[in-house]
Order: C-alpha cells, then sequence, then structure tokens
C-alpha cells in the first residue's frame, strides 16, 4: 500500500512542479529528485532528523541563496524546536523557536492547506540570531504546515528574496505534500507493526501482572473446569499451572470433597441473576480445610463479539482473596476496640467519680467558707458584746461599789466622826448607839462586797468544783425566780470532771438560765449533768415558748441582741465541747454540751490531783 501511495504522490508531485506557476520547467527535474530521495529514506525506515536534513538540504539546492529550517512543534502549540537547517546560520538544531499568537508557524498551523508568506519582522520575531548575520530588507519568509495524526506537527520555512516567492511556494507545496503523504502510509504501517508487538507485550505484562497477585484468580468455563489460572496455584501449594487446565475449581481446592453443603463449592460455583450474568455479591468462606478466609467474586465473559452470552459461549473469572490477615486485623481491632472502650468507660466512670468528689469538695471548702466567714461574724460580735458587757459590768460593779460600799462606808465615816468630834462628851449609852451604827455599816459593806464577789465568780467553784457551783447556782436561780419550778440532776461526782472544764460548764449553766428566765416564758427548768466512760453531758432544758433554731441562729437575729448562744458556742469550742441548741416553737428549747473525757483523762486528773 506504501508503495501504491507513494507512486501517486510522486506522479502527482512531479507533475506540479514541472508545470510550475510561471509555466517555468526548471524546477522539475531537481524537485522530482528531491522528491525520489526523499521517498527513498521513507520507505528505508531513515530516522526524523535525516529526512529532515534531507528535505531542507534539496530546498537549499533547488533555490540557491535562500535559507532553509524545519521546525517540529508541540501538539499543544507551547514550543518549537529547529530539528535541521540548510545555509541558516542563525538557527542551529536543537534551538527553541519563540510562538505567539500572530506568529507566522500559528498562522501556517491554523491553516496548512497552503503555504503562508512573512515579512522580514516575522522572520526576526522566530530567529532573534539573525540581527547579527547581513539582513535584507526585501527578504520574505514562506512556511508550509504538515500536520500528522499521531506526532508533533512539522513546517518547512524558507527564508529568500521577494522575487522569489512563486519558485519558494511550488517547492514548500510539492515537498509538504509530499511529507504529509508519505508520513501518512509509514505512520499507518508501523501503527499496524506496533500494534501487533504492543499486544504481544500487553498479553505477557498482564500475564506477568496476573501471576504476581496475592489473589487466585482462575478463568473457568461456564461448568467450572479452569481454562488458566495464574500461579498463586503454586504459591498455595495446590497445583502448578500447566496441570489444572480442565480440573474443576472446586477439586483444586478441595480434592476430594463429598459434602453436599460445602461452603466453598457454593462460593465457586458460577450464578446468575434473573438470568444475567454479572460479579455476583463479595462472597466470604472461612475454610478448615485450607486454613484460610477466603473472598470470592465471579464475573461472566461473554466470547461471541456482538456481546450477547449463549450457553456454552461464555467464560467465568472467579478471584479468590486471601483475607485470613484482614479477617484477623479485625478481630484483633474489634477486641482492642472493646478492650478501649471498657478502658475508656472505666477512665470515665473513674473521671465521674473524681469530679464528684471534687464537686463535693468544692461544696464542702464553699461550706467552710461561709461557716469561717460566719464565725468570723460571730467572732467579731462576741468581740463586740465583750466589750460592751466589760462596760456594762465595770458601769455596774461602779455603781454597786458607790451605792452600797460607798454609803455604807460613809456613813460609817460620818458615825466616827461624830465619836471624835464629841471629844468625849457624849455618854456611854450614847457612845454604844454610834459606834453599834457603824458595826452595822461595816457589815453591811462586808455582805456588799462578798455579794459583789460572789456574782464576778462564786469561790465555791474554786474551793468546791464545777458540780457544788451549779447545785448553788440552780438553788440561787430558785430563790430568785420563786415563780419556776427548777430540777437538778447530777449524776457526776466532784473529782469526775477535769479541772479545765469547771468554768466553762458553770459559764454555760448561768447563761442558759438566764436565757431561761429572761425568754423563755417557761414554768419549768431541768438541769442535767451525766458521764459515762467517754463522755460528759450537759443540758438545760425548760418547757418555755421555743423558737425556730433554723430561722433565727442567723447573722440577723445575732445581731438583734442573742449573744448569749454566741457566747456559750465559744466557750464549748473552746473546751472541745460540741453545743446543740434544740428548739421549735412552742415546745421548749434544749440546751446540750458534750465533751469526750476519756477513763485516760480522768486518770491523769487523779494523778495530777
Amino acid at each position: 500500500m506504501l508503495d501504491i501511495v507513494n507512486k501517486n504522490n510522486n506522479e502527482s508531485m512531479s507533475s506540479r512542479a514541472a508545470i510550475g506557476v510561471d509555466g517555468s520547467v526548471e524546477l522539475s527535474l531537481p524537485l522530482a529528485k528531491a522528491v525520489r530521495d526523499i521517498t527513498k529514506m521513507m520507505v528505508n525506515h531513515a530516522s526524523c532528523d535525516d529526512i529532515a536534513l534531507a528535505t531542507v538540504q534539496c530546498t537549499a539546492n533547488m533555490l540557491p541563496g535562500c535559507n532553509a529550517v524545519f521546525i517540529a512543534v508541540s501538539n499543544d502549540l507551547a514550543e518549537a524546536t529547529v530539528l535541521a537547517t540548510a545555509n541558516a546560520p542563525f538557527a542551529v538544531q536543537g534551538d527553541a523557536v519563540a510562538i505567539s499568537a500572530d506568529s507566522i508557524l500559528t498562522r501556517a498551523l491554523l491553516k496548512p492547506q497552503r503555504s503562508h508568506r512573512g515579512t522580514a519582522d516575522d522572520v526576526d520575531q522566530l530567529f532573534p540570531n539573525r540581527k547579527i548575520y547581513p539582513v535584507e530588507e526585501d527578504d520574505v519568509i514562506m512556511c508550509k504546515a504538515i500536520l500528522r495524526d499521531r506526532a508533533e506537527p512539522l513546517v518547512l520555512s524558507i527564508i529568500t528574496q521577494a522575487i522569489n516567492v512563486t519558485v519558494a511556494d511550488s517547492i514548500l507545496t510539492t515537498l509538504g505534500d509530499l511529507l504529509l503523504a508519505l508520513c501518512t502510509g509509514y505512520d499507518a504501517t508501523l501503527s499496524n507493526e506496533q500494534s501487533q508487538v504492543a499486544i504481544f507485550r500487553a498479553k505477557r505484562e498482564w500475564e506477568q501482572t496476573v501471576d504476581t497477585l496475592n489473589d487466585l484468580v482462575c478463568l473457568t468455563r461456564e461448568d467450572g473446569r479452569i481454562l488458566r489460572a495464574n500461579r498463586t496455584t503454586e504459591r498455595w501449594h495446590l497445583s502448578s499451572v500447566k496441570a489444572v487446565r480442565g480440573i474443576h475449581i472446586h477439586d483444586l481446592l478441595h480434592p476430594g470433597c463429598k459434602h453436599s453443603n460445602c461452603a466453598l463449592a457454593d462460593a465457586v460455583s458460577p450464578t446468575a441473576d434473573n438470568g444475567e450474568r454479572r460479579f455476583t455479591h463479595a462472597t466470604i468462606v472461612s475454610d478448615e480445610r485450607l486454613n484460610r478466609v477466603l473472598s470470592v467474586r465471579s464475573k461472566f465473559i461473554p466470547r461471541n463479539t456482538d456481546g450477547e452470552s449463549a450457553a456454552n459461549d461464555a467464560s467465568v473469572v472467579i478471584v479468590l482473596s486471601d483475607v485470613t490477615a484482614l479477617h484477623r486485623a479485625r478481630d484483633e481491632l474489634k477486641s482492642l476496640n472493646e478492650e478501649l472502650e471498657g478502658r475508656v468507660r472505666d477512665r470515665t466512670l473513674a473521671l465521674e467519680m473524681v469530679n464528684q468528689d471534687l464537686t463535693l469538695e468544692i461544696e464542702r471548702r464553699c461550706r467552710a467558707e461561709s461557716e469561717l466567714q460566719a464565725s468570723r461574724d460571730e467572732l467579731e460580735l462576741l468581740s463586740q458584746q465583750l466589750i460592751n458587757a466589760q462596760e456594762d459590768e465595770r458601769t455596774r460593779l461602779s455603781r454597786e461599789l458607790h451605792d452600797s460600799i460607798g454609803q455604807s462606808l460613809g456613813a460609817v465615816k460620818y458615825t466616827l466622826e461624830r465619836i471624835s468630834s464629841a471629844g468625849g462628851k457624849l455618854s456611854a449609852e450614847e457612845s454604844g448607839v454610834i459606834l453599834g451604827n457603824a458595826i452595822h455599816g461595816v457589815t453591811e459593806a462586808i455582805k456588799d462586797t462578798r455579794s459583789i464577789a460572789m456574782r464576778l465568780r462564786p469561790p465555791i467553784l474554786d474551793d468546791m468544783g464545777a458540780v457544788a457551783a451549779v447545785r448553788w447556782l440552780v438553788t440561787r436561780f430558785s430563790e430568785t425566780y420563786p415563780n419556776l419550778e427548777f430540777h437538778l440532776e447530777l449524776t457526776v461526782a466532784v473529782d469526775e470532771i477535769p479541772q479545765p472544764l469547771a468554768t466553762p460548764l458553770y459559764r454555760i449553766v448561768q447563761e442558759a438560765l438566764n436565757n431561761v428566765v429572761k425568754h423563755a416564758s417557761a414554768t419549768s427548768a431541768l438541769v442535767s449533768l451525766q458521764r459515762d466512760d467517754q463522755h460528759l453531758v450537759l443540758e438545760v432544758v425548760d418547757d418555755g415558748i421555743g423558737f425556730d433554731a433554723e430561722i433565727e441562729d442567723t447573722g440577723a437575729f445575732r445581731k438583734l441582741g442573742n449573744f448569749g448562744r454566741l457566747g456559750m458556742r465559744e466557750r464549748a469550742l473552746n473546751s472541745n465541747g460540741i453545743l446543740t441548741i434544740t428548739s421549735s416553737p412552742g415546745d421548749g428549747t434544749r440546751v446540750q454540751v458534750e465533751w469526750e473525757i476519756g477513763i485516760e483523762t480522768l486518770q491523769e486528773r487523779q494523778t495530777d490531783d
């Protein structure tokens, strides 16, 4: 076919060149020779560079004095390269040629049917180095594009004087058509040969690729007998590649298997869905004989060209993938996830418990801060009350000293002054009466002094202990307030109360009884002091009107003047006791103080005594 194409093209090119545009036949013989030489090179499979060099040399021979350049352009028209030159020192093989939207190369490529003419400026744009060589102002450039199907386009360029345009156009048209025809025939022949080689190479590479797969790939007939298998059969120690042909795939995997419900046999049997052959859904089989977990897939392949599968004209591709490691990793991952989830649950539970503890600790600290602030407020109020109490006590002592002792001593002084001023003129009887009055005044002063001292701190507390002091205090209150009935229950001996507790105990009883007679409106009161091996318990109970201890034990209530309970609480705390006040409206009030005193404390006390 190449020879026929070449012969027809030779005749047409030769006749076209011989006629010429201007009727001249001077170009016919050189052009025919050039066509013959280039055709011969193409038939002999000459290289592209040699054909390009021969073309520009023929062009320079046919048009003496011209510059011929053969250019290859990339398929994306982004760059161009010089393939060969003749009589063109400004262009060297391998040089890059500039391409722009208005370049003569672009115009030639857009309309390859004819040759294109350009000016000297087009020449200088393509070949900037031409400026260093002698330049003719009337030079022109002629270009003819040669487009090929599977190769980059070519452009043959001739730079000559304007008078040679007609000859240059004939040369470009003839050589361009010749090269296009030869390249087309050459590419077709070469493409056929290369296609055969490529098919063989692809087949061999595909077989090698399939052989390298870890999956077992089998091509079988519809009855399950193997046509071809990859070398995984050998790696799985099933059989050799050549020996598996004609063997049923189930017999290859399970030799001698007689189980009617074999899961692997069902998995590798070709199936059809409503008569339509297609990929079956992936099937996972855990096979004990192979000690593998297999993923099995199958696909029907029609052999006839029209794509319609016939009953006995189809093959099946069966792919068996060993997913044992994947399933083992999946099981391990599942176990690891369960373990991690368990650890997360444990950590979450631990964090929740820690958060609960922290919340409780924060609440406890908040309560402690509130209690501390309340305690500070109570101490501040108690301190102020203590100062006020001291001032009140000093005022009371000053008043009592002035009103009682001062007046008594003043009366004694007046009596003694009368005796002194009489100078012995008084009779014995009158002197006796005056001295009796003085003695009575001194006696009253002594009595008042003892009463004041008793109210400040009864000597019985130091002399006879807390039990006797409490009994004396209750008796005194009974005498002072006869309308109240006081009861006393003391089951504690004098030596059973540690000396440091005597004063706090006495003062708490004193304050509690003062609150009863002042605020309770009670008819009876009970003072109880008992102990066991570990505790000493003091109780003061009345049947008065009571109060709401939850509401009235507030800062606002304390600021109204209820400092008695603050004093009792402080005395209890300072002596390591616990004060509890229980009351409700109409049910009376119970004041209880509990001290922890072990047997060791009592023994130490008795030893000290």
